[in-house]
């Protein structure tokens, strides 16, 4: 038999009861990683959202990054000028107006 925990679940395999070797806490947490970082910037950083712990601080700033490169990836792919991005933009919205008009 492969189970260490209880065979019946819904007697005791809650979210803190440890089931057949891990908890669901363990399933939903992400792994994470140690790291070093400068402690003057972390302190910069808290000091402009200072209602967030230090690993969401360092999650947002990653995450904000890497929307930034894609943005940035996605902007070198366009060949649009600014003009040409406008018009088009311009016709989309006449468009989803039209749409709404027909539809109401």
């Amino acid at each position: 038999m492969i189970a260490s925990g209880p065979t019946d679940v819904s007697e005791s395999c809650l979210p803190e009861a440890s089931c057949f070797g891990a908890t669901i806490l363990d399933v939903a947490v992400s792994p994470t990683k140690t790291v070093e970082f400068d402690s003057e910037l972390l302190e910069r950083l808290h000091q402009r959202r200072p209602e967030m712990g230090d690993r969401e601080l360092l999650e947002s700033m990653a995450r904000m990054t890497l929307g930034r490169e894609t943005l940035r990836r996605v902007q070198e792919r366009n060949t649009l000028s600014e003009d040409e991005a406008i018009e088009l933009g311009v016709k989309a919205v006449h468009e989803a107006r039209r749409e709404r008009r027909a539809a109401g």
